[in-house]
């Protein structure tokens, strides 16, 4: 007899949750899926129905055999005052049926997921303890460390999940499951981020603002702060029209609120491109093991046309084929058929083909929204109307688009350095091109974070 392992059995081990767990909440998801497919967000419908999609996921992650309680051989345990907490959920009567479990017998479950969804939106911390049956802040904390834990490892599994057998048959409820499988797992991994920060989407990205030589970072209260005196974007934090929404922002900070200020405003000018710079010295030293390293140094170093150039030899090199579709090199009549298309059509074997589109930005300048939703109409211009779709940005995008396309259910936005971490961990031999497929053709915002663990050679390491 011999065993072997599958891609699925390696992503609830890389999870850290109980294979208890994992199999309760797989379940919760099948039985359930199509239902929860119609409460996603799309094109069509807007913002669909997010906030109770999130409810019931984070209310079946705390009925999971995770949460069971130490004393019965589970690995956390819920804190005991919230038995007394506030147990209302944001959720309307056609979804209180889909709940995991019934509310009544699991009143400490519904307390912290009601908690869990206000902390989310931002809500100060004291009157959290208010409502949680007088929580200790800690307390709170740690539980909300715990449910993205889970979440995390979910997102994991449920990408993992979309590619599993069982989901290969037909019928409506086996299709619904592939499609929630396609775009839970970053949905899932936003919520994740979330429940960790306490914080609406749309100032997310201050929890990455710091300045490492000063020691400088945004506490929550201060992003709270921000955010009511209406500093959301980065355009906003730089906008010298809104100098004194900022200091009143930061009014008590010492040494003075103008101070705080400033430093602020130079952080978050800093921020990514000092980021990305360390990325890029050390992708070009890694790169230097396995390929030819100006293959990266000029992938990095390059802009409109001369960066396109550099991407294609970087994925012919590593054995991936892109067809030119948008040829700026075509004439008269191919001009006329080609107008409108999008840059890249890539095929992988066996798998389904994904449209590409590059866009890139002088200096530190961020691609917009707008710019990275061209790819979809390009797409249907193209006769690709069902295939995903991404836009490659560099040196990035505005942190504006990532909980902007939450609702397309084929855009994925990808910035150089990320992808340039996965092609070179393709020449390393540690990430399969059907595992980039997979990163690449789901929904979303697609991050290195997010790329499978080594789990040996995937391929043979590309010779420099």
């Amino acid at each position: 007899m011999s065993l072997q392992t599958t891609q699925l059995g390696r992503a609830v081990s890389a999870s850290g949750l109980l294979p208890e767990t994992a199999k309760y909440l797989l379940n919760y998801l099948f039985r359930h899926g199509s239902a929860l497919v119609q409460l996603l967000p799309t094109e069509k419908t807007g913002a669909g129905r997010i906030d109770e999609l999130r409810t019931l996921i984070v209310y079946a992650c705390l009925c999971s055999p995770e949460f069971a309680g130490r004393s019965v051989g589970g690995t956390r345990d819920i804190p005991y005052t919230l038995k007394d907490g506030d147990t209302r959920l944001n959720l309307q009567s056609d979804t209180t049926r889909l709940l995991a479990e019934p509310t009544e017998p699991n009143r400490s479950r519904t307390a912290a997921t009601a908690l869990a969804m206000r902390w989310m939106e931002g809500e100060p911390s004291r009157m959290l303890e208010t409502v949680g049956g007088g929580i200790s802040l800690g307390a709170m904390r740690g539980l909300f460390h715990e449910i993205a834990w889970i979440l995390y490892g979910l997102a994991n599994i449920a990408g993992i999940f979309g590619s599993h057998p069982r989901l290969s048959a037909d019928g409506s409820e086996v299709v619904a499951m592939r499609e929630l499988a396609k775009r839970l797992p970053r949905i899932l991994r936003w919520t994740a981020q979330r429940i960790e920060h306490g914080l609406p989407d749309d100032v997310l990205w201050m929890t990455e603002v710091e300045s490492e030589e000063i020691g400088f970072r945004l506490s929550r209260t201060d992003i709270r702060r921000l955010r009511d005196h209406g500093i959301r974007s980065p355009i906003d934090a730089m906008d010298e029209n809104k100098q004194s929404n900022r200091k009143k922002a930061f009014e008590g900070a010492l040494p003075s609120p103008s101070a705080k200020n400033n430093t602020y405003v130079n952080a978050v000018r800093e921020w990514k491109s000092s980021q990305r710079a360390r990325v890029v010295k050390k992708h070009v030293k890694r790169a230097s093991a396995v390929l030819d390293p100006k293959l990266f140094a000029d992938y990095y170093d390059a802009r409109k046309t001369e960066f396109e150039q550099a991407l294609e030899q970087l994925l012919k090199a590593l054995g991936i084929d892109v067809e030119r579709k948008d040829n700026s090199s075509d004439k008269g009549a191919d001009i006329e058929r080609h107008r409108g298309y999008a840059d890249y059509l890539v095929t992988v074997p066996d798998l389904v083909p994904f449209v590409l589109e590059v866009k890139t930005k002088e200096g530190d300048g961020l691609v917009g929204l707008n710019e990275c939703k061209e790819v979809i109409s390009a797409a249907d211009i193209m006769g690709h109307g069902d295939k995903p779709c991404v836009t490659l940005c560099h040196p990035g995008y505005d942190p504006s688009v990532p909980p902007s396309i939450i609702r397309s259910a084929r855009l994925c936005v990808v910035e150089a350095t990320s992808l340039g971490e996965a092609l070179l961990r393709i020449a390393e031999g540690h990430l399969t091109i059907e595992e980039l497929h997979r990163w690449l053709t789901t929904p979303g915002e697609a991050l290195p974070s997010e790329l499978p663990l080594s789990h040996g050679k995937a391929r043979a390491a590309i010779s420099p």
